[in-house]
């Protein structure tokens, strides 16, 4: 169990689960609950320990984690999030020049990896089974890159479901940062997902992470009271 090397579904009794590696770089395993209320989450932190498992959920609203707390998981990470409200005016004066826009493919996967080693703490990282939940969570997905000479210093990934859009992951590489690409970023992003119709689009960052929240509040990102919640089993 604790070398899982794909995404596999657990059921018992009283509920299932998917599991896979957190990614690459933690000893840590990613739990989706499907089924199942606080019984078979307190038979899960059992299983936990006796396997000597880390489990860290899928992201939860703040709202609906008592049966969580109830069964003895611990919050791990919380996060704000944020929402954009779209209006039937496309913004001018923006250029898109820099940027390049394409269907997201598992191609892509290696170089977001490698990208993410330069950006985030290992916790935070990008691996091949995690780009293919994001892959997989909407009905469409969009990669948005900043590039110079083949190499992606900045990219955005965007999932669209009928109207509504979530932007998924966002990185500017330390080279770059302070320079305007985020922005350069954020702002076309929004334009492209306003042409094709969007009515809102969602994000969530670290309530550490100030210089993102200044970024999307900018750019009339709106702070909602709910947040979103990561839970661990030790």
């Amino acid at each position: 169990m604790s070398s899982v090397s794909k995404k596999k579904k657990v059921y018992s009794f009283y509920g299932s689960y998917l599991t896979r590696k957190w990614n690459d770089e933690v000893d840590i395993h990613y739990f989706e609950k499907k089924r199942g209320g606080k019984r078979f989450l307190k038979k899960c932190l059992i299983k936990a320990e006796s396997e000597e498992l880390i489990f860290n959920s899928s992201l939860i609203d703040s709202d609906s984690n008592k049966s969580w707390v109830e069964a003895n998981w611990k919050i791990s990470k919380e996060l704000y999030l944020y929402t954009h409200y779209f209006s039937e005016q496309i913004p001018k004066n923006i250029t898109n020049k820099e940027l390049r826009l394409k269907r997201f493919h598992r191609d892509d996967f290696a170089k977001i990896v490698c990208l993410d080693k330069d950006i985030f703490d290992p916790y935070w990282r990008s691996s091949y089974l995690s780009l293919l939940d994001t892959l997989k969570s909407c009905q469409r997905t969009i990669l948005y890159t900043h590039e110079d000479m083949g190499r992606i210093l900045a990219y955005a990934i965007v999932g669209i479901t009928m109207r509504s859009s979530f932007l998924q992951r966002f990185a500017v590489n330390p080279e770059k940062q302070g320079k305007g690409i985020g922005s350069l970023m954020i702002e076309n992003v929004l334009k492209d997902m306003n042409k094709r119709k969007m009515i809102s689009m969602k994000l969530n960052t670290q309530p550490e992470n100030i210089a993102a929240q200044k970024l999307y509040e900018k750019n009339s990102f709106i702070l909602s009271n709910k947040r979103l919640l990561i839970m661990k089993s030790s």
